[in-house]
């Protein structure tokens, strides 16, 4: 299984991938501290210009900010 890293806007999102074949998005959730499954976002990763390609390091970087920011 592969894993695709994003920042989408405010949102970090993470792709998994087997063989080519999308089988779950999900967002890191502000609220519940947690990743929820959210295909919408995929739509948004294709289409917004507000999109950035994540290292994974970068990646665990915005979620430690993210839970640091609802935290506050």
């Amino acid at each position: 299984m592969k894993h695709l890293y994003f920042r989408q806007g405010i949102h970090a999102v993470r792709v998994k991938m087997d063989y080519g074949i999308i089988m779950d998005v999900e967002r890191y959730d502000r609220a519940h501290l947690r990743f929820v499954s959210d295909f919408k976002m995929l739509g948004r990763i294709n289409d917004d210009m507000d999109t950035q390609k994540l290292s994974l390091k970068e990646f665990w970087e915005l979620v430690a900010q993210l839970r640091n920011f609802s935290l506050n």
